[in-house]
């Protein structure tokens, strides 16, 4: 006996779990566009469907173009075991001291408030 398991697209596998990764990948596959990875020296890190958690692992940062995009990697990633992706359009990277995803708008904006609040500091300094 010969057992098949048939993809949505009707691409056929021997292996149940292959076909499930394939299907999952599907899924996302339109959204890839709007999806990127970069390292910490700002080199691209592509997405390869068969391991979409490898960038999520690996990569330093993530970037959502678009909300749709955003949500369909989160509900992959979730379907894969992880379940702390960013599901909002934005610039995210992973911080070691939270061990979670930073949203870069939000960091840049509270570091400039930090420069801010130390160049008054400064300026008072200066002033005696």
């Amino acid at each position: 006996m010969i057992i098949q398991y048939v993809a949505e697209d009707g691409k056929i596998f021997e292996d149940e779990d292959d076909c499930i990764a394939y299907e999952r990948g599907l899924k996302i596959k339109p959204y890839t566009k709007d999806i990127k990875f970069f390292t910490g020296d700002l080199k691209e890190y592509s997405l390869d469907l068969n391991m979409p958690y490898d960038p999520y692992e690996n990569g330093d940062f993530m970037v959502f173009k678009t909300q749709e995009a955003a949500e369909k990697y989160s509900d992959l990633m979730y379907d894969y075991g992880y379940t702390e992706c960013p599901t909002e359009k934005g610039i995210y990277y992973f911080d070691e001291g939270t061990e979670g995803f930073i949203n870069v708008k939000e960091k840049v904006d509270e570091m400039k408030r930090f420069i801010a609040k130390y160049e008054k500091l400064l300026e008072i300094s200066k002033e005696d």
